[in-house]
């Protein structure tokens, strides 16, 4: 008997814990009103900490390539940012070289295709990091089918890593594995 009643305040000690910082109703919790502007006010020379809506959240934590290498598998637009931080662009470029011809696998939604000496499509021009694809490889005559894609389609391309800024992936020898039009 006394187990029992052992084991039912543990639960209910266990339920209080788990339960202390929801609040009733589970929506928005508003401010009382009457609270003036001036108690809401950061104190001067610090600066409020930004707050990331959820889509900025859920974008930083995509990631930047669908395959990789292990050591790249992970890689996001928040670990790039991370990664950059600090750093000189001399110094950028001598640490991502390490990965510079290594394959990889990208998707995202066409935002430009350009023709010249090199064919080039630019994927997610607004996301966090931008995909710029080069379509050059001597072997693979992409134009007709780089000539199909619209904006807003979906691509599915694989190709090995020219260079990696913060905010722009450059990837050469591409080849087209997939295109879907626009999700309407």
């Amino acid at each position: 008997m006394i187990g029992a009643y052992l084991c039912g305040a543990l639960a209910l000690v266990c339920l209080i814990a788990a339960v202390r910082d929801v609040r009733f109703p589970f929506g928005r919790v508003e401010e009382p009103p009457g609270l003036s502007q001036e108690v809401r006010q950061e104190p001067r020379g610090e600066q409020p900490e930004r707050r990331l809506t959820l889509a900025e959240v859920a974008q930083a934590s995509q990631l930047v390539f669908d395959e990789a290498p292990p050591e790249l598998a992970n890689m996001s637009p928040a670990s790039l940012t991370e990664l950059f931080a600090g750093k000189t662009d001399a110094q950028a470029d001598a640490l991502v070289k390490q990965h510079a011809g290594k394959p990889v696998r990208v998707s995202g939604e066409v935002s430009k295709v350009e023709f010249g000496q090199i064919s080039q499509v630019v994927l997610d021009r607004d996301a966090p990091v931008s995909l710029l694809l080069f379509f050059d490889a001597d072997d693979y005559d992409a134009k007709p089918l780089l000539l199909a894609l619209n904006k807003g389609d979906k691509i599915v391309a694989s190709g090995q890593i020219y260079k990696i800024h913060e905010t722009t992936v450059s990837l050469d020898n591409c080849k087209l594995i997939e295109a879907r039009g626009r999700v309407s």
